[in-house]
């Protein structure tokens, strides 16, 4: 009995130690390093486009696109018309005995 209250007694004190010193450690150590991989991507982005508006008046910029990239950015796919058949006509009960053709 002694040893089960011993051990319930570390647990709870490495439970607390633990959610008051190192979680906030990890957590602040994953938010800085997230908050430095943003700024780097951002100072990236900001650097190319700041070179993109460094040209010269005048100057022509021919950017290439790979045709197999480039191809279907925007191709939502081939329209299909189709016209609704009622179940009746499936079913080949729409058609009229005598005649052969359908009713209107």
């Amino acid at each position: 009995m002694l040893k089960l209250v011993v051990i319930l007694l570390l647990i709870y004190i490495f439970v607390r130690v633990f959610t008051r010193y190192i979680f906030p450690y990890i957590l602040k150590r994953f938010i800085r390093q997230t908050q430095k991989k943003y700024e780097q991507e951002r100072r990236n982005y900001q650097d190319n486009r700041n070179n993109r508006s460094k040209k010269k008046e005048g100057e022509v910029t021919i950017e290439y696109v790979d045709k197999e990239s480039g191809k279907n950015k925007n191709n939502l796919g081939e329209y299909i018309d189709y016209e609704e058949i009622d179940e009746e006509e499936k079913k080949g009960k729409g058609k009229d005995k005598n005649s052969g053709k359908r009713k209107k």
